[in-house]
């Protein structure tokens, strides 16, 4: 019972840094897809692709047609990106859920306690007893503490999370304040050194 205990508890933290990992996705790609922008992995995908004019027709991309399928085709990719940015943020708003799902504390109990059920039932089985509700206050004083590990887990968890963030809000408070102060410094310097710089 110690080994699928320790495994679990493993697991667990497992699920918890896959948790993280697709917040800081979603949290990212809120970011560079806010106000209406397209972010860089969207954009970098989705874009006309690049040509050469054959020496001698240099003037075709000035034709009228040219330019206006150059401007339907400038205007499909633009929904294909607002449609693909939408796809992104939905993947990754998902993969959130699911990672809360598997780290919920009554389901991963739960289920560990069925595993030790299973695992006790087969080694009282093997063992030829016939008994195989023997182990079952065991079995229920174990998932008590299991879950209580795992709720500690979780606190540590969030308070962790919150840790991270403060320290991000904390370095972007700085390098604002930095640059801020830096601008202020430029204001008071001569044209003249600016210009050199």
């Amino acid at each position: 019972f110690v080994e699928l205990y320790s495994e679990s508890l493993t697991s667990y933290r497992g699920l918890q840094t896959a948790l993280q990992r697709t917040m800081t996705t979603l949290s990212k790609f809120g970011l560079a897809s806010s106000n209406n922008t397209v972010p860089s992995v969207v954009q970098n995908h989705m874009k006309l692709p690049p040509h050469q004019l054959v020496q001698g027709a240099a003037g075709a991309d000035d034709k009228e047609v040219v330019s206006m399928a150059k401007a339907a085709a400038v205007k499909d990719i633009a929904a294909a990106h607002a449609t693909t940015t939408a796809y992104l943020a939905t993947l990754y708003l998902a993969q959130v859920d699911e990672c809360r799902a598997r780290v919920n504390v009554a389901t991963c109990s739960d289920t560990f306690a069925k595993t030790l059920n299973e695992y006790g039932n087969r080694i009282i089985t093997s063992a030829g007893d016939a008994d195989l509700t023997q182990w079952e206050a065991c079995i229920t004083l174990i998932k008590a503490a299991f879950t209580l590990d795992l709720q500690s887990l979780k606190y540590e968890f969030t308070t962790r999370l919150e840790r991270d963030a403060d320290s991000r809000e904390a370095k972007a408070n700085a390098v604002a304040t930095a640059n801020t102060d830096a601008e202020m410094l430029d204001a008071t310097k001569p044209i003249a050194e600016i210009i050199k710089d």
